[in-house]
């Protein structure tokens, strides 16, 4: 049988305690690059709307009288000229009336008995916006306090949102 040399020495317990730190670093390091990667592959991504409008022109009209609604409030009347600038066919569902500050003012539906939206002359719900196509969209918001003079905000909603 054959005798190894005792001056061979092995590595001293401070450098393989070291040595073992270092490994279980490098896995954990290993690890969350690892988790961090899968997490990312795997999140949904929230599609991209097709849905794109664009008010080419407005007019904004205070009836004084409140003839569309109730006498005693007046009501107003937005007339917009939107082109369909996205890839796909919307339909108009609500509309917004704001302060140049983004306050909110009213609201009117396209649908419904108290349809407020017209998109040439029938109502929102009845009329898709094609994609390319230019409409002339009629807004009534009834019982709106608006003041003439001042600029206002028109936000059209829709069906996606």
């Amino acid at each position: 049988m054959l005798r190894r040399p005792l001056s061979v020495k092995g590595v001293s317990p401070v450098i393989a305690e070291l040595l073992l730190i270092l490994i279980a670093v490098a896995m954990a390091v290993t690890l969350y690059a690892w988790a961090v990667g899968y997490a990312g592959l795997t999140r949904p991504a929230t599609p991209e709307t097709t849905e794109r409008l664009k008010i080419e022109g407005a007019e904004l009209l205070v009836d004084e009288s409140g003839s569309l609604g109730n006498p005693l409030r007046p009501d107003v009347k937005a007339t917009l000229y939107v082109r369909n600038v996205g890839g796909s066919d919307v339909n108009l569902t609500e509309a917004y009336l704001l302060t140049t500050g983004m306050t909110y003012i009213n609201t009117t539906l396209g649908y419904g008995a108290s349809c407020g939206i017209m998109v040439d002359g029938q109502r929102a719900a009845d009329k898709l916006l094609e994609a390319g196509g230019c409409y002339r969209v009629e807004v009534y918001f009834l019982d709106t306090e608006a003041t003439p003079g001042r600029s206002y905000v028109v936000k059209l909603v829709t069906s996606l949102g």
